[in-house]
């Protein structure tokens, strides 16, 4: 029943992740209101920042994509846009990681297993540059962390990714770029590095985590249809952990850690409805 419900997070999570790399190019008359689909995704991923193993991942997944004024499901995730002004808009998105089963970790073998972490909260958004070449946004966002296991929905702290983020779009692909820091409290920190007594080795000794600097985060995007309905897209995450907040940890293993991830979808249906590119 664990590992059901586990397999379960992991494929919400996986689409949630998905949705926050797909991009669309929109066409020049306006784009569906809606669009639904279903894809198949290959992902890999560090259990945690800093953890010396990998899980990779190969499910199918929805595609979807919403452009309401309000809620919107597109390239940068589900949201919902509180407030929005010609260069300032405020709106609520989620991220997370996936869980990882202990005794396939190293370094965590014998504790306990990480579940599906899901982040959600606010991100302002400031526009820099928005060109028809390139556009240029500042994103401050903050998170709440809620881990989903045998306990569904515990908090597990808040984390932040000020980040830099532009996108453009050239022979057909759409690229997006991010850089920014991630800095988190000691609650989510310790999620990933704290050691209790019971689960100390010669080793691994205890360890009690700080809240401060995370890792340094650089993404990369780049998606396309071939066609009207096929959908391709690859993307690719770095993280810098060097001068982390909690590298003394026992669990922490690497400064450098990849994401990395491709999907295949095919969209199955479109609203006539459309709505203007600008909004």
């Amino acid at each position: 029943m664990q590992r059901k419900r586990r397999l379960y997070c992991h494929f919400i999570l996986l689409a949630g992740v998905l949705l926050s790399n797909w991009v669309t190019a929109d066409t020049e008359e306006g784009s569906p209101l809606w669009e639904l689909g279903v894809g198949v995704a290959a992902l890999s991923q560090a259990h945690y920042f800093g953890a010396a193993d990998n899980r990779a991942l190969m499910l199918p997944v929805p595609y979807f994509k919403y452009r309401g004024k309000v809620l919107r499901a597109d390239r940068e995730g589900i949201r919902a846009r509180l407030f929005t002004s010609e260069r300032l808009s405020l709106g609520i998105t989620g991220s997370g990681s996936f869980g990882a089963d202990s005794d396939d970790d190293e370094a965590r073998r014998g504790m306990p297993d990480l579940d599906v972490l899901g982040e959600f909260g606010p991100n302002l958004r400031v526009d820099l540059v928005d060109s028809d070449n390139l556009h240029l946004q500042l994103q401050l966002p903050i998170r709440a962390a809620f881990s989903f296991g045998d306990k569904l929905g515990e908090y597990q702290g808040w984390t932040s990714n000020p980040r830099l983020v532009a996108s453009m779009h050239a022979d057909g692909w759409d690229y997006e770029t991010s850089f920014g820091p991630i800095f988190s409290d000691q609650n989510y920190h310790a999620y990933m590095y704290d050691v209790a007594p019971e689960f100390s080795l010669p080793e691994r000794p205890e360890y009690t985590a700080s809240s401060g600097y995370t890792a340094l985060r650089m993404g990369f995007n780049m998606s396309r249809y071939l066609g009207k309905n096929l959908h391709i897209n690859g993307f690719l995450r770095y993280f810098n952990l060097q001068g982390a907040e909690n590298a003394d940890s026992p669990l922490f293993r690497r400064e450098h850690n990849y994401w990395a991830g491709v999907t295949v979808s095919w969209v199955l249906q479109r609203s006539r409805q459309t709505v203007d590119n600008g909004d």
